[in-house]
């Protein structure tokens, strides 16, 4: 019997609220889960990190632990360090640490590096001048338009064969059912904390629509600084409208869609793993090469910049995707064919395959 080489403990540091939204974490939870699968231990360092995140994490068989304040603060390293120095010298394996969040600069990479750690990148828009890593991951549809300057012998794994979606979002939870011929059935998700409120917008787009029989289901985040006038919002619809909280599983809402509008962020590699069709809204820069390229392969239509587009246009380019039976279901076979939902097990066996041959 072939033994498989034992997983080295695995260290996140992300961080989710208002300002930076859950996604950073929610990824890296992907991550974490095909870690644990495969035998392996997993750490969180975060700094605030939501109730609800934090039990999701523990629930899944992760530990966490607080980070003080966020980078640049010194206090982020030191607490870093402090997690990744113990590890090193007790363990017998090299650990691995992700970092995912665009606060983190090349010097916070060396630093860790130096620490002995081995080192993961999530990025998603090339935006520093190097990467001191030993992988960057970026795992955008547009991910092969950039270009990384980064140290010596770095792996870099691009593209949406390597999006980290959770396990229920895998292929065999996936849709295998026709799509309704007038699509009816509307889920709105504008990310975890939804700064700008772009899911009012949406709301009041909706009340523009003449489509008997249309229903709503809004997915608010854990860290929406905006339920309250959601709540107001829905009361006055004219459509029946459902406020989705504290949702721990989305696959089964997804499934419900006709389609989805959107932020441009990592749910819209859920949706396409889903076969759902979108419409999506840009609510900050860092989306709007993927709300782009997403547009580009068929997968979504891109409505733009959130402050740019009219309530109007909202409900008239929705109205007339949810009449186009055909160009639906175009969609969706495109989106399931861009996104397999298999990347975090491929991350981690690339991961491990790195650590062994730095070993060697």
């Amino acid at each position: 019997m072939v033994m498989k080489p034992k997983l080295p403990p695995l260290l996140v540091r992300a961080d989710a609220d208002a300002g930076r939204g859950i996604g950073h974490v929610m990824r890296c939870a992907a991550l974490a889960h095909a870690w644990l699968n495969r035998g392996g231990e997993v750490t969180f360092l975060s700094c605030n990190l939501d109730a609800i995140l934090s039990r999701g994490l523990a629930a899944a068989g992760a530990q966490t632990i607080a980070i003080r304040k966020p980078h640049p603060a010194d206090a982020d390293l030191g607490d870093t360090l402090a997690a990744i120095v113990p590890l090193c010298s007790s363990t017998g394996l090299q650990p691995w640490l992700v970092l995912d969040g665009y606060h983190f600069d090349p010097d916070y990479q060396r630093a860790v590096r130096a620490a002995g750690c081995r080192l993961m990148v999530v990025d998603d828009m090339a935006h520093l001048a190097y990467y001191d890593a030993d992988i960057v991951l970026n795992h955008g549809v547009h991910a092969a338009q950039l270009v990384y300057s980064c140290a010596p012998g770095t792996w870099l794994l691009q593209g949406s064969r390597y999006a980290l979606l959770r396990r229920e979002f895998q292929r065999h939870g996936r849709r295998n059912f026709a799509l309704a011929g007038r699509a009816r059935k509307v889920l709105v998700t504008m990310g975890g904390s939804d700064p700008v409120n772009a899911t009012a917008t949406v709301v009041k787009a909706l009340q523009q629509i003449d489509a008997p029989g249309l229903k709503t289901r809004l997915l608010v985040g854990p860290v929406n600084r905006h339920v309250g006038n959601l709540h107001e919002l829905v009361a006055q619809s004219r459509w029946p409208i459902v406020v989705e909280t504290a949702r721990e599983r989305l696959a089964p809402l997804m499934r419900w869609a006709d389609l989805a509008i959107t932020a441009g962020g990592g749910t819209c590699a859920e949706l396409a793993a889903m076969g759902v069709p979108m419409l999506t809204l840009v609510v900050a820069d860092n989306q709007r090469p993927i709300a782009a390229a997403l547009d580009e392969a068929g997968v979504a239509v891109n409505l733009g910049w959130h402050a740019d587009v009219s309530t109007a246009c909202i409900a008239a380019t929705l109205t007339a995707l949810a009449n186009d039976w055909p160009r639906r279901t175009a969609m969706s076979g495109q989106g399931r064919a861009l996104v397999d939902g298999q990347g975090a097990e491929r991350v981690v066996t690339a991961m491990q395959k790195k650590s062994f041959l730095r070993a060697a």
